[in-house]
């Protein structure tokens, strides 16, 4: 894994959740904490100055605060939590690419997120480069990872 590329998707993950969602980092978890139980993941596919996919797995408890803080509303829907949660993934991918490549220049072309159930989730070629960070906060944590097609160096 590249400390490089981990640390860029670890600062702008930190950040969106503070802007969008008013969520801070909470570095000491308990034990309970750490699942992703009643969890989604938005799967979003890219293409641009390189290519591949950005997953965003949270905990259910972490899709509830999504749209609650994002939406100011306690009483969601099902479709909204999954939306805020596009929505989240969505600006997360879209600020970490063209950071990579090293040029705000770069244009990236995003699909729609894709929400999946965790156990639906497709599998991940093991093959390719893949970066991970977790992220700890207060009502859980979100795992991030970027798969990309082929590898590349950040400048």
């Amino acid at each position: 894994m590249s400390n490089d590329i981990a640390q860029i998707l670890h600062e702008i993950a930190a950040s969106t959740l503070e802007e969008m969602c008013f969520m801070f980092e909470e570095p000491d978890l308990d034990e309970d904490q750490f699942h992703l139980r009643g969890g989604k993941a938005a799967l979003i596919k890219f293409k641009g100055a390189f290519s591949g996919t950005m997953i965003l797995k949270a905990s259910g408890r972490i899709l509830q605060a999504f749209g609650e803080n994002m939406l100011g509303e306690d009483e969601l829907t099902e479709g909204q939590m999954q939306d805020a949660l596009g929505e989240v993934s969505n600006v997360i991918c879209g600020n970490v690419l063209p950071e990579i490549s090293g040029s705000k220049k770069d244009v990236f072309d995003l699909e729609s997120p894709i929400i999946y159930r965790l156990d639906e989730l497709p599998e991940i070629n093991a093959e390719l480069p893949i970066e991970s960070v977790r992220l700890p906060l207060e009502e859980g944590f979100i795992e991030i990872q970027l798969i990309r097609d082929v590898p590349v160096q950040v400048s």
